[in-house]
Order: C-alpha cells, then structure tokens, then sequence
C-alpha cells in the first residue's frame, strides 16, 4: 500500500535501507529537470523540483520541516505533470527531425512560439512520482545552478548540510554542449550570446571549486550520451544510487527523452571571439572534454 503523504509529513517518514539525499550541479538548461522527474518516479525515490534546500537549511530550516517540503513539492509537482516552460522543449519542437538539415532546422527553430507560450512536462504515468513505496532510499532536490552557487561560495556549507539531513549528500552533475547550453540560455534571458558566454566561463569556475573542495559522490551525465542511450544512463544511474531496476520502469522514463539534443546553437548568432572562449572551456575544464574537436561545432 501507498503511503498517505499527510501522514508521512504528520508522523515522520519512513526510509528504507541507507538513504541518501541528492543535490545537483551544474549550469542552468542543461537538463536536471528530466533527470530529477526520472528519479522521483522510482518507487523507492523522492526528488523535488526547485525547493532550494541549502538555501532554506542556511536559512534555518530544520531536518524534518526540509524532507517535509521536499516531499510535499513532489507530490504538487505530480499533481500538475511536472510541466514547466522552457524555450527549448515542448511538443518535440526542440528536437532535430530525422532527415532535417541543418538549414531547415535552423528555420523552424526561428519559427517556434515564444518562451512563455507553451509548456512542456516530464510525466511517467502509471509510475510514482509524487508518492513511494516501500520505504524511501533516495530523496532530494533539483536546483542545479543555484546550489553550484552556494557551494562554491562556501566550502564548508555541503558537510553542515550532510550533517542536518543526518544522511550522506551524493552530487549528481549534468553537463551540456557548451555551444547549445549558452545559446538557450541567451534565448531564455533575452540577452547576447558574448554576455552568457562570460556567465557560462563562471558558473564552470564555481563546478570546478565544488568538485576540488568535495569528497562526495559524483555521478557526471553529459545530456548527449543520455539523450542518445537513455536506458543505458537511466540504469547506471539507479545503480550507482542503490535503487531497484525495472524494465518497465525504465522503458516509461526513456520514452519521455527527445530522440535528438536540441541544436539550441542554430538559432544565435556566434561571434570568432565567443567561439574562441568556448573552445578555450572546453580544453580547460575536464568535465567539459568530451566536446573536444568532435567537429560538431562546423555550423556555429
């Protein structure tokens, strides 16, 4: 049976096992909110959607008020589908068409409505998100930009965190295309591309402080290899975890996953010197490497 979530917020609430509470990192529209809704639709898992738990607990927020909120977001976050706004998702407008060029592509992305006029959400009917069963193992937070913020600007802030949860903080950490990442984050903030640019070269200078000052777990998803093996991604994930592997449950998560990344860079304008920078990230950062001289930035 289902537990009752008022009950569970009420009377304390069960875990199973060694739980452990997930933070996420990394920069802004590079796709923690589909890792997170994956994650919270596993029976033995709760993840919640922006709650901002290290900035509530720097603010005071105790253990249990914390899980509670976390919790209860969860449940109101099934409720509405986990359906956001974004630019860059919504009916598979972000994705590549097989047999599109690059041409074609380009032109539809130009023509798809604004950012505000259409949602898009991240779903698993028939699984459960916003309830458990059995006991939780997995619970935590999807706020991947603001808590690489508050970590790098505190090294001390993750173990006093660890230490109010009384469970072990394990990171997951999803990167992007530096290319598509900084262009749909142009497009989100209606600002330049050479603007973002100089946003993205900090936010990777905070991951890279939070990844040299930590001794946690880190689990790394590049959006890329996720988008083109969900399965294969989905499943190392739940394991390194400790979660339970369902097929079922892991065919609904991968079928919510767009066939395609979404070619975002199509759509800015790139300047030589913004090209230079990136390029200059990706030899730099090692999280970034895997988009090293793959040749697929030609059409920038």
């Amino acid at each position: 049976m289902n537990p009752n979530w008022s009950d569970i917020v009420a009377g304390g609430i069960e875990f199973s096992g060694d739980p452990r509470f997930v933070l996420f990192i990394g920069t802004p529209r590079s796709g923690h909110s589909i890792i997170g809704a994956i994650l919270d639709s596993h029976r033995s898992a709760v993840v919640s959607h922006e709650v901002n738990a290290l900035e509530k607990v720097s603010q005071g927020l105790g253990r249990k008020d914390l899980l509670s909120a976390i919790i209860e977001n969860s449940r109101a976050q099934a409720l509405a589908g986990r359906s956001q706004s974004d630019a860059d998702h919504a009916a598979g407008y972000g994705q590549q068409l097989s047999g599109e060029g690059d041409e074609a592509y380009s032109q539809r992305l130009a023509n798809l409505p604004t950012p505000d006029s259409y949602r898009f959400d991240y779903a698993i009917p028939g699984h459960f998100q916003g309830r458990t069963e059995g006991g939780i193992r997995v619970i935590g937070d999807k706020k991947g930009g603001g808590t690489t913020k508050m970590l790098a600007q505190d090294s001390t802030l993750l173990k006093r965190f660890e230490k109010i949860v009384e469970m072990p903080i394990d990171l997951i950490h999803v990167i992007r295309d530096p290319y598509d990442n900084i262009s749909t984050m142009a497009r989100r903030t209606g600002t330049r591309v050479s603007r973002q640019v100089s946003r993205y070269e900090w936010l990777c200078e905070q991951i890279g402080l939070v990844l040299d000052s930590c001794d946690n777990r880190v689990f790394h998803i590049h959006h890329e290899d996720f988008v083109s093996s969900p399965s294969r991604v989905i499943e190392d994930l739940f394991t390194w975890l400790g979660l339970s592997l369902e097929s079922d449950h892991i065919a609904a998560c991968s079928s919510i996953v767009y066939e395609k990344p979404h070619r975002s860079r199509l759509l800015s304008d790139w300047e030589d010197g913004d090209k230079d920078s990136v390029e200059s990230m990706i030899e730099r950062w090692e999280f970034l490497r895997e988009y090293q001289s793959d040749g697929s930035h030609a059409s920038v």
